[in-house]
């Protein structure tokens, strides 16, 4: 429900509390189609989405992530 009302921190908040892998693994695709790389990078990490938080390291740098956050 928070998702399809585009309230992306309740869902962040409520996927974690549930232990809800797929659904952290959802929202960091959500942060990483809109280009905000350091967000897309929790939820990825917090889902276990190994070859995502991967693939954003070897091809982003720490400056460019907190240049896209900025």
């Amino acid at each position: 429900r928070c998702l399809e009302q585009n309230m992306l921190a309740s869902a962040g908040n409520a996927f974690e509390a549930a232990d809800d892998k797929k659904g952290l693994s959802k929202l960091g695709d959500i942060f990483f189609k809109a280009g905000v790389l350091v967000m897309a990078l929790k939820y990825y990490k917090l889902s276990g989405n190994d070859l995502m938080v991967e693939f954003i390291k070897e091809n982003f740098s720490e400056r460019d992530l907190e240049k896209i956050y900025a």
